[in-house]
């Protein structure tokens, strides 16, 4: 039975793990939930996601006001749609 989840609230140390997980690699959607298991609250894969492409958009604007830096190379795909699905879900439940 896979644990319970709670809401996440993602911190600087938190963004420092996930962004760890992804540097310099593809990430592709089945491992979100491998890596959202790594974390106590046990967020969902959606949640991961969110978190990565939050964190991509920030990376993207700062690297915009740089004159010839090039733009983030690794791949952050979607989530698979059961857990797009699931989180759905949940937070029609108010999850």
């Amino acid at each position: 039975m896979a644990p319970a989840t709670q809401q996440i609230i993602w911190t600087t140390e938190k963004d420092r793990k996930l962004l760890l997980f992804v540097l310099g690699r593809d990430l592709h959607p089945a491992e979100y939930r491998k890596i959202a298991a790594s974390f106590s609250e046990h967020p969902t894969a959606a949640e991961v996601h969110q978190c990565l492409t939050l964190l991509r958009q920030r990376q993207v604007a700062v690297i915009q006001g740089m004159v010839g830096l090039a733009q983030p190379y690794t791949i952050i795909h979607g989530p698979l749609p059961e857990d797009r699905a699931a989180a759905e879900d949940g937070a029609a439940r108010g999850e």
